[in-house]
């Protein structure tokens, strides 16, 4: 098996960054030559008023053009750069300043987010708790729950079900998600200001945290129009995501 010097074989960004190089020193040459060929003309030519005026006019053209190529070749290289310089100064950003950054900056979206919504007609009865356990996998250990209209109702911990249907009462297995709630105060404890708290999208991170460590084993924001749960949930923060970010 043949191999291939790494120095013989540039990657892609050092063959673009060269083809760029290249391209600006050929482009620069060609436009300076153009422009003394164009003064040689206009010296040799008896009408110095119209030779000066070809010279202007086609000047222009040239410069536009060498500003076009250049344009097109190195704005996304320094669009690239852009973005890396404000990724950076982000990622400066002292303790306070992190703090007083909008919730929204910060939230998973709900349309990026993995939740249970009830329906209409049957709600916490048409789920039963077996199906509600295969969706804590991987990494997932706990989901909001939704009503019909996309209104937080309870964030349901993975841990929970599965002491529920841990005990020995084999009846449990074909419970459904309104006789958890309904047992050993589940409906309070998930619920609203205890298993999670609600801000505004607006509402500062410093806001979201206090809020959270304000209530005992809170580890959820929620996040709705108005910081209430009558509207939708357009946005979640654990606490573990809200603590990568204030300490990143």
């Amino acid at each position: 098996m043949s191999t291939t010097d790494p120095k013989s074989n540039p990657s892609g960004d050092d063959a673009t960054a060269q083809l760029r190089n290249q391209l600006a020193k050929t482009v620069l040459a060609v436009s300076g030559m153009a422009v003394v060929l164009l003064g040689v003309v206009a010296v040799a030519r008896g009408d110095a008023k119209d030779a000066m005026q070809v010279f202007n006019t086609t000047l222009a053209v040239f410069s536009s053009w060498v500003g076009t190529v250049l344009a097109f070749y190195f704005g996304r290289e320094n669009f690239e750069a852009a973005n890396e310089r404000v990724k950076s100064l982000v990622d400066r950003l002292s303790p306070d300043e992190r703090a007083s950054q909008p919730v929204s900056a910060v939230m998973r979206p709900a349309s990026q987010t993995t939740s249970i919504q009830l329906t209409a007609a049957e709600g916490e009865a048409q789920w039963l708790l077996t199906a509600l356990k295969a969706k804590f996998t991987g990494e997932v250990s706990r989901l909001p729950v939704l009503d019909a209209d996309g209104r937080p109702l309870f964030i349901l911990h993975g841990s929970t079900v599965d002491k529920y249907l841990s005990t020995d009462n084999q009846q449990r297995q074909t419970h459904t998600l309104q006789q958890l709630l309904d047992a050993d105060d589940h409906r309070k404890a998930l619920g609203p200001n205890r298993g999670f708290v609600l801000v505004s999208p607006t509402d500062s991170l410093d806001t979201a945290k206090s809020r959270m460590e304000a209530v005992s084993g809170c580890q959820d924001i929620f996040v709705t129009a108005d910081g209430t749960a009558s509207q939708r949930l357009a946005g979640w923060i654990t606490n573990i995501r809200l603590a990568k970010f204030m300490q990143a």
